[in-house]
């Protein structure tokens, strides 16, 4: 059983999704998996803003940024925006030294997520795929 849970609500055209557990690399990898499926299933669901709030989270190891980012990528190539919500000390220094703080928006609270997605204007647009390309799927995150 994964020791990942998630639980997730929709705000207008914004997903905040609660992740409750470690975001790392583990023996089995049930905890990224988890989290992959579900990012990939809100995605394939239409949800392309989606925040995702890591109070419940203490532990984001290389490969756990490696999925954030990879799930940004993704909602950006179909037009939308990821950040994230309330991220514990640890992991806020771990994505200072990476410099991914200046790639995702950070909110501290899922409230002032809510308030300030709905002010900032989104320029996001679906990308087509440039011809002979494959597009991106489920494997891509």
């Amino acid at each position: 059983m994964p020791t990942v849970q998630t639980s997730e609500r929709d705000v207008d055209d914004l997903t905040i999704l609660r992740l409750y557990g470690d975001l790392a690399a583990s023996p089995e990898d049930t905890e990224l998996e988890t989290f992959k499926s579900v990012l990939m299933a809100l995605i394939n669901r239409g949800r392309r803003d989606i925040a995702i709030n890591l109070a419940g989270t203490r532990l984001v190891d290389a490969e756990g940024l490696g999925e954030l980012v990879s799930g940004l990528k993704r909602a950006r190539h179909l037009g939308g925006r990821m950040a994230l919500i309330a991220p514990a000390e640890r992991v806020r220094k771990l994505l200072a030294v990476t410099k991914l703080d200046t790639v995702f928006k950070l909110f501290a609270s899922e409230q002032e997520a809510i308030e300030r997605w709905s002010r900032e204007p989104h320029r996001g647009e679906r990308r087509e795929t440039p011809a002979g390309r494959q597009p991106l799927n489920s494997a891509c995150i």
